[in-house]
């Protein structure tokens, strides 16, 4: 992560908590993280974080990881976020053979969708074209 965002979500994380009076050792428990990953993140104190704990952290705060990452302003960065490794170790397992196999492809068209005016709707009429020529559904 770049500096900026990691700024972001050390600000985010600090305003949640002190919004709520919350202790690090709180909002560790409602993550599911440890106390020591709490603090390095109000600090700012880390240079990466594992895509399954900034979906805990976003959770605990009550949005979504997507909505967690357009806040800390990766969202134009998916390499940034995701690598082909990581999405092949988190997919579902029917998905985990197509991401090992074309998750660079996956992360190119993601980088590409995040800098263009595409909505999610006539996103969602491509990737079902594509579908249907590929596998005739």
């Amino acid at each position: 992560m770049d500096s900026e965002s990691i700024a972001k979500l050390a600000q985010i994380v600090d305003n949640y908590m002190g919004d709520r009076d919350m202790t690090v050792r709180d909002f560790a428990k409602k993550a599911g993280v440890s106390s020591s990953h709490v603090q390095n993140i109000k600090k700012g104190n880390f240079k990466d974080l594992q895509i399954s704990t900034l979906t805990k952290i976003a959770e605990a705060m009550g949005f979504d990881f997507v909505e967690l990452v357009l806040r800390i302003g990766l969202a134009d960065k998916p390499r940034d976020i995701f690598s082909a490794d990581e999405l092949s170790r988190v997919a579902p397992k029917p998905y985990k053979e197509i991401l090992e196999k074309h998750g660079d492809l996956v992360i190119r068209i993601a980088e590409k969708v995040a800098l263009s005016d595409i909505s999610p709707k006539q996103l969602e009429k491509i990737v079902d074209a594509i579908a249907e020529i590929k596998w005739g559904n």
